[in-house]
Formats: structure tokens, C-alpha cells, sequence
């Protein structure tokens, strides 16, 4: 079997899997169906060269010569359907090169004409009119407005002629004239190539595994000079061996920097722009590394994706501190939400949890095959399927995404990176989502960073203000106890007819203020205390405790002119918190609601309380238990007061911030941290010149 015969055989046996695997994968869209009758065609063409080249039959070469012409017209379809012309456009080159195709076949197929003539113009036609079946492909590659997409599109036209040019010299054998029979080859990786772009949807499919193929492709060529070198003088069998292994451990020990070296040279020669979109995420993960703060981390995200030059558009969300909703940390392009609330976007949760980066396009192939299907055919659990997939994909539209790829490390999800490419459809290769969860991955573990040195400060801190307030105790509280009780003694009532009504006020004033010192150093020693464990924390009556409060502050509310209104829920409600702590992070609320509604100014102050219990579908991870609670009881506390300044809300959980001339700032932080440590979370809405309403969520028992 001579080297030609050997090439057609490898040609139709490749050929034949390729259309064997287009034909179990499709699922009968345009562009796989004239792809699939191309493959075909070409599998059966290289069968009858073949056959032809073994026997030298008239059968065969008859029919090879049909195949032949009808070749260019396959390839125009396919490229027609590939590029998504419509079905109806008809150009006048597709009607020309369908006329001289059926003559040429009237006048070739009979064997009318000797074979070498009709070789020459089979070999003519199929050549010209393949080369202008590409030629189209390149004037359509002109007219797309992405310079990306047209920039991959000629990378196809050169992969085409390529394959074209070598496979016409398999066919000068008709005319008596041989050449290297190599264009089998080249044809089936060129097919092999298209049939990754048409089923991953995505060209960069395409030009990632064309650079791997260069790649692997001159490692074999090393490894054949090689072994060339050292079977060069072999002069027995036994020889051939001894060379074979030397040439295997030297591959061996240069095949790891022969790689690196030829997939960076071949990377910036054919995929400049791939190379490019590589060490931009590479130079953004280093920068990552560096930012301490989230919203270095934010920043250096946004900069290093802008930069690559591969998106359009991209949004990056982070976890809220309690849990409870996805706060904007950054983005550029298209507008999208500063805030998502996680039952939302569960869905989306779910299959990212599941299943990683999501992919636009992935889920509108999916509904695509359920509505193909038709409502009769589908089960119930692919209906809510099908539901499933469309709230999905509407989240995708809300963040202006076509890829969300999660920010998650341990199996923790702290966040997720949105991006979108408008210049092509599709925009995003696998290898483009696995660079971009590589980057997400670092930016999950430079955000745990972040928290971890936040804790180490909070730390810090609480130790500064634990020793403080130990030393306050005892050098603040004893000569204050002193102070108080002298003053008590001077108003005690046998003392009291002796002193006029000024010298009362004054002395009214040094207990009062005593008081505040008190009070203020009880804060301090509050704060510092260390954090409860769960086993200090028994089941309370959540509407219970609301009630004794309520008897507490009625005389605040009355003394300040404030109307108090409590709607409490009908059933039951527990939560796993004292009711002491309960009480003091539901006084300190109220206390606040009160003295804001009183400074409104222009209507009658108002606060009101509601308890009621509520599924979040969250998700959230209990703080103790580590398990998902979605059910909560939510304490509401609302008033009409001036409302919390846009500047200011962020930092009223600060310890020590205040904006109160005689507060303290500890009251906030104090009832925050409460709620914390029993697996809860806060809220606050607010308004300027319309009011606040504090939000509070415990876990329900």
C-alpha cells in the first residue's frame, strides 16, 4: 500500500468518526446539518479515492469525480449556515457554482472523456470554486462589527486554505503528478477543529485547541528530529531499542521548558489577543494579592478585567456582612443593581454551588431543547425545570451577564464576578471561564484575608478597650460612688430645708451627670466582655420580652410626646437569646426611635414595633450551627424622625460613633453584636425627612 493509498484510508476512517460524532451530537440546527452533509461527503469522497487508487476501476473514479464537484458546493452551505445567512438568501455565486457543478457532472461522470483530462477538471473546478467558497467566508468575516469575531473568522479562512492547498495535491495523482500526501490529514483536523466551534458554541474554543494543537504538533516534530538523529546510523534491530529509549529520556528532560517556550511563542504569533487576555489576568491576580481592603480588592478587579480588553461590560458583588443580600463592590460598562437580595437570585446560588461558572448560552440551549420537545412530551419535574432555567436566565439580564462566575473558597461563597462581551455572540470560551475562576479564586482568598485581619483589629481593639475600661472601673467608678453618695447625703431630708431651690438644681445635676459617667463606663466593660458562647443563650419568648419593654419605655415615649404602637404577631415566636440580651438590644432601639422621632420637628413623633415570622429562603449558615436557616422571626422598628444622613448609615455600627451630643456610639454596636453572636443579622432603611426603620432577624425555633 503506497503512501497515498495509506493517507486516503486515514483520511476516510478519521472523517467517517468525525461525522459519526457530529450525527450523535446534533441536534438538527442549520449549521450542524450542513456541517454533518459535509463531513459525509468527504468521508465517502476519500473512501472512493481509495478505492480508486487500489483497483483502478472506472466505477470508482467515476464516482469520486461526482463527489469531487459536489464538494465546493458543501463547503459554501456549510460556511453560509456557519456564519448564520438566512436560508432564503440565495447569492448569485451559490446559483452559478450549482449550474456549472450539474454540467460538469453531465459531461464528466459518463465516461465520455479519458480519465487524465477529466482529472484535470475536476481538480480545476474543485480547487477555483473551493477557494472562492472561502474567499465568501473572508468578505462576510469583513462585515461583522467585532474585531474579535473577524479577526477569528480569518483564522478560519487561512485553516481553510490550508487545507484546500493540500488537499488538491492528493488529487494531482489523477494527472500523473505525486506530492506529498498529507491533505487527508490536515482536512480531518481542520473538520475536527470546525466540530469544536459548532458544539461548544464558542470560537475560542476553536483557537485555544488550535494553539494546543501547534503546540503538541512541534513537540512531535522534536521528538521525531530526535529520534531521526539517533536512529540515523542504527544497523540492527536490537539498536533500534537502545535508541528509542535514549530518545524518550531526552524528551524527557527537555520537555518541560520546550513547552513552556513553544506555548509562549506560539501563543503571541497566532493568539496575540489570548496572550494578552493571559497576562492580564495574571498581572491582576499579583495585584490582588497585594490589596488588604475590600475595596482595593474591588478596584484592582474591575481595572484588571477592564484592561484585558475582553469585555464589554462586568459587574463584581460580594456577600452583605450578615448575609442576607449581594452589595456592588464594582463595575464597568452597563448599569446593574447596588444591591441583590439572596432569595432572588437563589436559583442562581444553587447552580453555582453545583456546578461553578454559569453560562448564558448553556441555559438558553437547555430551554431551546425543552421547548423543542413540545409541553405534551415533558414530565413535571421538567416543567419546574424549564422554570428553574427562565429565572435563572432573567437574573443573568438583571446583571447584564453572560458568564457569573462565583467567588468561593472551601465551598463558602463569598461573592461572584459577572461578565459580558456585546461585540459577539457567543463571547466566552471554557478556557476563558477557567482563567477567570482561577482570578475568582484568588479573589475569594485575598477577601477571607481581608476578614481575618479585620478580626485581628476588632480584636486588638476590644483587648484596648478590655484593659481600658478594667482601669476605668476602678479609678473612674470609686471616686464616683464617692461623688454620689456626698451628694446624696447633702439632699438627704434633714439636710434639704436648709438648701434653696438653685442649690437643689445643682446638686440634681451632679447625680444626673454621676449617672452618665456610670452609665458610660457600664458600656465600655459591655463591649469588651467576651463574646457568648451558644451554651449561655435558652430559648425566650420573643413577644414576651417585647411586651416588658414596652412597659419600660412608655414613659420616654409620653415624656418626649411620641405615640407607640405595637403590632405584634399572632403565634408564638422563640429564638435562641436571652431574654436580658433581647431586652437590651429591643430597649436600645426603641430608645433611639423615640429621641429621633421627637427631633421631626414638624408632625407628632411616632414609632412602631412589629414582630412577625418570615422565610427568607437564605440560605443563611447560623453562626453556632453551621446549618441553613431560611426561617426567621423579624423584629421591625420604625419612626418618622428626620431620617439617617447617606454618609452616616454605614458607620452606625461603629463602636463609639455617634452623632449625639451626649451619647455614647456603644448602643448600636453593642445590640449589632448581640444579634450576631445568636445567628441574626440587621438591617436598617432609612430616608432622610422620612424616618428609619431598624430591622432585626433571629433565627426561629
Amino acid at each position: 500500500m503506497n503512501p497515498l493509498m495509506q493517507s486516503s484510508l486515514v483520511g476516510a476512517v478519521f472523517v467517517t468518526a468525525i461525522a459519526i460524532s457530529v450525527a450523535l451530537r446534533s441536534e438538527g440546527t442549520r449549521r450542524e446539518k450542513r456541517f454533518l452533509s459535509l463531513t459525509i461527503s468527504l468521508a465517502l469522497i476519500y473512501t472512493l479515492y481509495f478505492l480508486y487508487l487500489w483497483n483502478r476501476g472506472e466505477v470508482f473514479f467515476r464516482l469520486f469525480v461526482l463527489g469531487a464537484l459536489l464538494v465546493p458546493i458543501m463547503l459554501l452551505e456549510f460556511f453560509r449556515a456557519f456564519i448564520g445567512s438566512g436560508e432564503k438568501e440565495r447569492s448569485r455565486f451559490a446559483i452559478f457554482l450549482r449550474i456549472i457543478a450539474g454540467v460538469l457532472a453531465i459531461c464528466l461522470v459518463p465516461p465520455l472523456l479519458p480519465r487524465q483530462i477529466c482529472g484535470i477538471i475536476t481538480v480545476i473546478f474543485t480547487g477555483i470554486m473551493s477557494y472562492f467558497s472561502i474567499y465568501y467566508l473572508f468578505k462576510k468575516s469583513r462585515k461583522v462589527q467585532s474585531k474579535v469575531e473577524s479577526t477569528r473568522i480569518i483564522y478560519l479562512v487561512i485553516g481553510g486554505i490550508i487545507a484546500v492547498t493540500f488537499s488538491l495535491t492528493d488529487l494531482l495523482i489523477l494527472i500523473n503528478i505525486s506530492f506529498l500526501p498529507i491533505g487527508s490529514l490536515l482536512v480531518s483536523i481542520y473538520l475536527f477543529l470546525l466540530a469544536q466551534a459548532i458544539f461548544s458554541q464558542r470560537l475560542m474554543d476553536l483557537y485555544e485547541l488550535f494553539g494546543r494543537m501547534a503546540v503538541l504538533g512541534s513537540l512531535a516534530l522534536t521528538i521525531a528530529g530526535i529520534f531521526s538523529v539517533l536512529t540515523l546510523f542504527e544497523m540492527a534491530s536490537a539498536s533500534y531499542f537502545v535508541n528509542a529509549m535514549a530518545a524518550a529520556f531526552v524528551m524527557l528532560i527537555i520537555f518541560d521548558p520546550l513547552r513552556e517556550k513553544v506555548e509562549q511563542k506560539i501563543g503571541q504569533f497566532f493568539l496575540k489577543e489570548m496572550s494578552d487576555f493571559i497576562n492580564s489576568i495574571e498581572e491582576t491576580k499579583r495585584n490582588i494579592a497585594r490589596a488588604f481592603e475590600l475595596e482595593g480588592i474591588s478596584s484592582t478587579l474591575m481595572e484588571g478585567l477592564k484592561k484585558s480588553g475582553r469585555f464589554t461590560s462586568a459587574c463584581f458583588y460580594v456577600i452583605g456582612e450578615h448575609e442576607a443580600k449581594f452589595i456592588l463592590k464594582g463595575f464597568f460598562g452597563q448599569k446593574v443593581p447596588e444591591e441583590i437580595n439572596i432569595a432572588a437570585i437563589r436559583s442562581l446560588i444553587d447552580k453555582m454551588e453545583k456546578e461553578g461558572a454559569i453560562f448564558g448560552d448553556d441555559i438558553g440551549k437547555k430551554l431551546k431543547q425543552l421547548k423543542d420537545r413540545g409541553t405534551q412530551e415533558r414530565d413535571e419535574k421538567e416543567s419546574n425545570g424549564e422554570e428553574w432555567l427562565l429565572n435563572v436566565l432573567s437574573i443573568l439580564n438583571d446583571i447584564k451577564s453572560d458568564a457569573v462566575i462565583p467567588v468561593k473558597e472551601s465551598g463558602t461563597i463569598y461573592g461572584f464576578i459577572g461578565v459580558r462581551d456585546e461585540r459577539m455572540k457567543p463571547a466566552f470560551s471554557t478556557e476563558d471561564i477557567k482563567r477567570l475562576e482561577s482570578l475568582a479564586g484568588h479573589v475569594a482568598i485575598a477577601i477571607e484575608n481581608t476578614r481575618l485581619y479585620d478580626k485581628i483589629k476588632e480584636r486588638d481593639r476590644l483587648a484596648a478597650i478590655g484593659e481600658m475600661s478594667a482601669g476605668l472601673a476602678h479609678e473612674i467608678r470609686n471616686p464616683l460612688g464617692s461623688i454620689k453618695g456626698a451628694v446624696q447625703f447633702i439632699m438627704s431630708e434633714d439636710k434639704l430645708v436648709q438648701k434653696n431651690e438653685e442649690e437643689k438644681e445643682f446638686l440634681d445635676i451632679i447625680i444626673s451627670e454621676v449617672d452618665r459617667l456610670n452609665k458610660i463606663v457600664t458600656s465600655f466593660l459591655d463591649y469588651a466582655r467576651p463574646s457568648h458562647t451558644k451554651d449561655e443563650y435558652v430559648v425566650s419568648n420573643v413577644n414576651s420580652v417585647i411586651l416588658q419593654m414596652k412597659k419600660v419605655v412608655e414613659g420616654d415615649a409620653s415624656t418626649n410626646n411620641v405615640d407607640i404602637e405595637f403590632n405584634l404577631a399572632r403565634e408564638e415566636l422563640k429564638s435562641a437569646i436571652s431574654e436580658d440580651k433581647l431586652g437590651q438590644v429591643i430597649w436600645n432601639l426603641l430608645i433611639n426611635a423615640i429621641e429621633a422621632s421627637s427631633e421631626n420637628g414638624v408632625r407628632r413623633g411616632k414609632v412602631v414595633l412589629t414582630s412577625k415570622k418570615v422565610d427568607l429562603n437564605t440560605g443563611w449558615k447560623s453562626l453556632y450551627t453551621k446549618q441553613a436557616q431560611d426561617t426567621f422571626v423579624e423584629i421591625d422598628i420604625a419612626d418618622n424622625g428626620p431620617g439617617i444622613p447617606p454618609n452616616v448609615l454605614p458607620k452606625i455600627f461603629i463602636p463609639f460613633f455617634t452623632t449625639k451630643p451626649k451619647g455614647t456610639g456603644l448602643g448600636l454596636a453593642i445590640s449589632h453584636r448581640i444579634v450576631r453572636e445568636c445567628g441574626g443579622f440587621m438591617e436598617v432603611d432609612s430616608k432622610e425627612g422620612e424616618g428609619t426603620t431598624f430591622k432585626v432577624f433571629l433565627p426561629n425555633l
